[in-house]
């Protein structure tokens, strides 16, 4: 059996950095990837960015309020919806050929939800919600200066509610290696074993 971890949470909330850490700290082989793995393969039509009135089949970053602080949510179309399909199911295929993964993902609606959840289904995935508060994602997005500021708070304002987590990690007040290391505990507990 194959262990198949996924780290849920917004951007910036710091589920990259538990990925390694599992590798780092574990004595398995990990396969690590994550929606950003392919979103960066992905022409620029796929995308309509922040600061532009274009709207995308793919994804668009649409202009949204959370605890009275202006952000970003990102909204999938039909187009969008197909690739994180294509996206799932390639993590469905990489668990039945026997790569233990670590999975990096962000799930913006529950569509994403239930079609990750049914792919993944025969493998027993362990499914963690990676929070942070938004003040922390702020800053952390201030500093990065990759990410549109803004969009950790509009994603995280709903990415947890699309899956029931087995664990879930507050990157606030636990290291990466902290982290990494109550995940693998909790797949210990749960008597998963590659």
């Amino acid at each position: 059996m194959t262990i198949t971890v996924v780290l849920n949470g917004t951007s910036s909330a710091g589920k990259t950095s538990i990925a390694e850490a599992i590798r780092a700290v574990s004595p398995l082989p990990w396969q690590i990837s994550g929606i950003d793995t392919f979103l960066a393969l992905q022409p620029d039509t796929m995308f309509a960015l922040p600061g532009t009135d274009a709207v995308s089949d793919g994804f668009t970053w649409s202009a949204a309020t959370v605890d009275g602080v202006a952000c970003w949510d990102v909204v999938l179309g039909v187009q969008g919806l197909r690739f994180v399909r294509a996206v799932h199911q390639y993590w469905a295929a990489s668990a039945a050929e026997g790569f233990n993964q670590v999975i990096d993902h962000v799930l913006l609606n529950s569509a994403m939800g239930a079609d990750l959840t049914t792919r993944l289904a025969p493998h027993r995935p362990l499914y963690v919600g990676v929070r942070c508060p938004f003040d922390v994602l702020d800053e952390r997005e201030r500093q990065r200066g990759d990410r549109a500021l803004g969009q950790g708070r509009g994603i995280g304002s709903h990415v947890h509610n699309y899956v029931p987590y087995d664990l879930e990690v507050d990157t606030s007040v636990l290291t990466s290696e902290e982290a990494a290391h109550s995940v693998l505990a909790a797949i210990d507990a749960a008597g998963l074993t590659a």
